[in-house]
């Protein structure tokens, strides 16, 4: 697991590590004064897409000597993402990605290529990449059929996450034509290969509202389980 640190130098130089894995985001004194120490440091791109993801395996396989253990990551990553896949048709279930600090993910995101992944017609159509403002408002003006809470601590109360527990939000989560979910916070970080847990529980609920035949079910009780709950695909 993760130690709790403040990505200070004298930290890191204390861990003694083998290699320093950086992004975009790392202050770049501390990383100037890591190779100054002599520790070998790599940066790892952001990624924004699955292809992005598979390219940072590699980067880091390689830097660590390991390439052959990154392609077995890799094989693993693909058959889970493969086995999520699932049609966008005008009968898919809607769904908006929400997050702490009231943002939605984008279509050009990799929480909106989940969505469109799994099946899932995401009803943010804001250009930009990333995540873009979304208030309350607009999500229950918007109707989806799904809401997948995604990057929250639940019962870790913080300003940031304080609007997913807007009561406005949860008593429209409440009707029995909607859907939410809170998919697994550990997985949901930096577009890792555990992004293929995030597609297997999407997928998961878009298959629950679909139903078995992928026509959109007339229960709606059956549309209000707690779908997102299950995953039975094996970590990374």
């Amino acid at each position: 697991g993760a130690i709790p640190n403040n990505a200070q130098a004298e930290e890191v130089i204390a861990l003694n590590p083998d290699i320093v894995l950086t992004d975009r985001y790392s202050s770049p004194f501390t990383v100037d004064l890591l190779r100054q120490t002599g520790f070998p440091v790599v940066q790892v791109p952001e990624a924004m897409s699955f292809d992005d993801t598979i390219s940072n395996v590699r980067l880091v396989a390689e830097a660590l000597g390991r390439e052959a253990a990154g392609e077995r990551v890799i094989a693993r990553f693909k058959a889970r993402m493969n086995a999520a896949s699932r049609e966008v048709t005008e009968g898919s279930p809607t769904a908006i990605y929400y997050q702490a600090r009231g943002t939605a993910a984008t279509p050009e995101s990799q929480g909106g290529q989940l969505l469109e992944h799994a099946g899932l017609r995401n009803l943010v159509r804001d250009a930009k990449p990333g995540f873009g403002n979304l208030p309350v408002e607009e999500v229950i003006r918007l109707h989806p059929d799904l809401i997948a809470i995604g990057a929250f601590r639940e019962g870790e109360a913080s300003l940031a996450t304080a609007v997913l527990d807007h009561p406005a939000l949860k008593t429209y989560t409440q009707r029995e034509d909607t859907a939410l979910i809170y998919l697994s916070w550990e997985a949901a970080a930096c577009g890792t290969p555990f992004i293929a847990t995030l597609a297997e529980e999407l997928a998961g609920a878009r298959d629950r509202l679909m139903g078995r035949d992928g026509a959109a079910m007339g229960l709606p009780n059956t549309r209000r389980q707690n779908v997102g709950q299950q995953n039975t695909g094996p970590k990374e």
